[in-house]
This record gives structure tokens, C-alpha cells and sequence, in this order.
């Protein structure tokens, strides 16, 4: 890891915005049930319910965040449990009540086991576990080139006839939008009604802080029966995605909302991310939809892992998901390694399918340069936890294979490896190739 001014402004910027996101997140309240942050500085809460809770639902209040996902915390395909939204009072008054619908089974579950996660924005960015979020208080609409130029063409017309009145009366317009726009910026916690013009197009842009992949979801509420589904088009850096919407619930006093998956995209390099979203095909008489948030979830950087036919299990660094603002694969042959670990408040992780169960031994393939080594660093595997500290190997790049402790895996199925830092005793906290995980005889 070679360091440069660029380099070192996109760590600053990379902190920045992780200490913005953490401050910006103000708790989400729920009525019922034991609430707790999991990642508070990402939005990101749990309830609990030792008693099943009235009605199947779940309620919460906020006069600043927006819930964007809900799901049951064991649930392994993270099923989105849609929830609907009212908005009393206005500005700095206006409350959201925000009501999740829980699944028929909850009730019957043991109390361990009656816990929802709620992910939720307060205002559009990169929080500090790796998801770009961008909300109603970020987007911009516009009309299509097509209708763009018309317009153009009819101020073009109007001004010839009438060249004086006409800048006057341009002039007093942009004060008069300018001062509109000021006083009613939107917030996150409103939807984004009264997109029913095809022709229109949402847009966003925000600073990605670091490459990698994502999968982008679409936040949205529709009113209309099943056979009203439009379709729609998200544009991220280039790369199209394309999906179908369909209606959430009717229209009363609140909106029902869900979110759905569109598929996935590739940053390749951190800046400027422009986000486009369209209809190409309206079947609802009356809207398109109501846009809550656009969220870009941290994806694997590469292909799931399984089980080799030794037993062992290697998660390679180019089948990571980060989980930060800055910590990168770096893909490069000479490196292929989990690097740029400036950040200590970034984390990875990698998911793998075990066949069989058995103890396994841990060992790291890590590098660190010279006189940056001494970081404590944690490693777990699903509630087992172990702990090192990163060893000064002379460079970054020069990897040295290290034992450092034991799980014990007695089922089967889908496990998550996870490494977090505890703390930074150097420049960066270190470069991880792999972790492998081998049969204990």
C-alpha cells in the first residue's frame, strides 16, 4: 500500500463522513417491546417481545428516521416485513408513526427469538457499516430530454415575442422558487408523492467513499390492486438495472411501504455517484410510486464459499463484504488482500456453507509495514470469539500465515466469519489475504 495526497484525502473524507453519519442518527422509538442499537451509528436497532405482541404489529414513533428495511432477526433470506406510514403535524413538529406487520408465526416463537431488526435513515450518505443510503432529502426530478426541449423551445418563443417582460418576470420566479425550495426542504421521513408523469425521472448524487460491490434496493410505497404493477429502470455509475414494482397496499390515513431487491452493481472507484431511477412501462392509472429510499447494501466482492472435500473452509479475500467506509478488496495481483484498512470503525466479513460440522482450527494470512503492526484485532465465527494482534511482517504485502485459536461448529448450514479492529496502532490496521478454517483430527 503505496501512500499518496489522494489516498490520504479519501481516508479524511472517508472519517468524515462516518463521524457525519453517527452523529445524524438519532434513536427510532418503539412503543412495544425492548428496543437496543445494533449499530446505532448506521441506523441499524432490534425490539425484542418477551410477551407476543397485540395485533402482529409492531409500532414506532420518530420525529426524525425513517425505517427503509424490517426483517426478523433469525430469518436466513431476510424476507422484508412491510410496514405502513403516517405523518402528523409538519416541519419540525411532524411525527412519524410508523407500524411494521409481523408474521403470523412470530407469536409462537420462543422469546430468544422474537426479535426484529430495523434499519432505518435520518438523512441521505454513507454510513459507517458500508450502505449508501439516499433519501427524500437528496433527490431531484426532471423531465426526459424529450420534454426538456420542448420546454426549452416554448421559453425560447415566449421570450422572443415578449424579450423584456419575459427576463423580468424569469428573475422574480428564481427568487420566488429559490426562497420556496429554503423554506420547504423535504425530509426523510416523508414520502415522495405525485410521481405519476413517465417522462420524469429521479435523481440522486452522493460521494462513495470507497470501491466495491452493492446490491441496490428500491424503499417504495404504491396504492392500487395486484394487476397495477409498473416497471422501472435504476441507473448507478452507468450500470442499468431494471425491476418491477408492485403495489404495496391502499392509500388511508398512511402509506404501506416495502423494499425490494434489484439486483447488484460495481463502484469502481470512490467520488461522485449520480443515481438516475425512471418508469419504462406504467400499468397504474394514476402513479408510478412513492420513493422512500434508495439503499446500496454492501455485497461479496466475489462467489459463495463452501466446504473443501478436506474439510477445510478458506475465506479468500476476494469473496469478502466490507463493511466500512474505507477497507477495500484490492484486487491487484500483487496484493489480492483485504486492504486499505485506515478506518478502525471498518469491518468484513465473509458467509460460508459448512457440510460438516467439526472443531476447526483458525489461521490468518496477514500483512502489516514496518512499524504499523500492534492492532487488536477481533475475529468471530457466528457467537465464538477470538483475539490477536497484527504483527509487523516488514510491508503490507508480505504475508505471514499465523494460528491463532479454535472454533467449534456443530451444525451445519450457512456460518459468518467476521473481523473488526479494536483499536489502530499504526497507519493502517493491516492487510488480510485469507482466513482459513482447518479440521482439528
Amino acid at each position: 500500500m503505496q501512500w499518496t495526497i489522494a489516498m490520504q484525502a479519501a481516508v479524511l473524507l472517508a472519517l468524515l463522513v462516518g463521524v457525519d453519519a453517527a452523529k445524524a442518527q438519532p434513536p427510532i422509538r418503539a412503543e412495544s417491546g425492548t428496543q437496543r442499537p445494533i449499530d446505532e451509528a448506521s441506523g441499524v436497532y432490534q425490539v425484542q417481545f418477551e410477551q407476543p405482541p397485540a395485533g402482529r404489529e409492531l409500532s414506532l414513533s420518530s420525529d426524525a428516521a425513517q425505517v427503509v428495511r424490517a426483517y426478523v432477526a433469525d430469518d436466513p433470506l431476510r424476507t422484508t416485513l412491510p410496514w405502513a406510514v403516517a405523518v402528523s403535524g409538519r416541519d419540525s413538529k411532524a411525527l412519524t408513526h410508523i407500524t411494521i406487520d409481523l408474521p403470523r408465526s412470530f407469536a409462537d416463537r420462543e422469546p430468544a427469538r422474537r426479535v426484529v431488526i430495523i434499519e432505518t435513515i435520518e438523512t441521505s450518505g454513507q454510513l459507517p457499516d458500508g450502505r449508501i443510503l439516499l433519501g427524500t432529502d437528496r433527490v431531484q426530478r426532471a423531465k426526459t430530454q424529450a420534454k426538456t426541449q420542448a420546454k426549452t423551445q416554448a421559453k425560447t418563443q415566449a421570450k422572443t415575442q415578449a424579450k423584456t417582460q419575459a427576463k423580468t418576470q424569469a428573475k422574480t420566479q428564481a427568487k420566488t422558487r429559490t426562497k420556496t425550495r429554503a423554506a420547504s426542504r423535504p425530509r426523510v421521513t416523508e414520502l415522495r408523492p405525485g410521481w405519476i408523469d413517465p417522462q420524469e425521472v429521479l435523481t440522486w448524487s452522493q460521494t462513495a467513499t470507497r470501491p466495491g460491490r452493492y446490491t441496490a434496493e428500491l424503499t417504495y410505497a404504491l396504492a392500487g390492486t395486484p394487476n397495477q404493477d409498473n416497471e422501472i429502470e435504476l441507473s448507478i455509475a452507468g450500470q442499468t438495472l431494471s425491476g418491477t414494482v408492485q403495489p404495496t397496499g391502499a392509500h388511508a390515513a398512511s402509506a404501506t411501504c416495502t423494499s425490494i431487491a434489484l439486483g447488484e452493481v460495481a463502484i469502481v472507484a470512490p467520488g461522485e455517484l449520480v443515481v438516475t431511477l425512471k418508469c419504462t412501462h406504467r400499468n397504474h392509472p394514476a402513479s408510478i410510486l412513492d420513493a422512500l429510499a434508495i439503499t446500496l447494501r454492501p455485497a461479496c466482492e466475489g462467489r459463495p464459499i463452501a466446504q473443501a472435500d478436506d474439510g477445510s473452509v478458506t475465506c479468500h479475500a476476494r469473496d469478502v463484504t466490507i463493511h466500512g467506509v474505507q477497507v477495500q478488496y484490492e484486487p491487484r495481483p500483487e496484493k489480492n488482500t483485504v486492504g486499505y484498512w485506515t478506518n478502525p470503525r471498518d469491518r468484513v466479513a465473509w458467509e460460508f456453507t459448512l457440510q460438516t460440522p467439526g472443531r476447526f482450527e483458525v489461521e490468518i494470512l496477514q500483512g502489516c509495514g514496518k512499524d504499523a503492526g500492534g492492532s487488536d484485532v477481533e475475529l468471530s465465527v457466528d457467537d465464538q470469539t477470538l483475539r490477536f494482534v497484527v504483527e509487523d511482517t516488514g510491508h503490507f504485502q508480505n504475508f505471514v500465515a499465523r494460528k491463532i485459536g479454535a472454533v467449534e461448529l456443530d451444525k451445519p448450514g450457512r456460518h459468518t466469519l467476521r473481523v473488526k479492529p479494536l483499536n489502530k496502532a499504526g497507519v493502517a490496521v493491516m492487510d488480510l489475504r485469507q482466513v482459513r478454517l482447518v479440521p482439528v483430527p
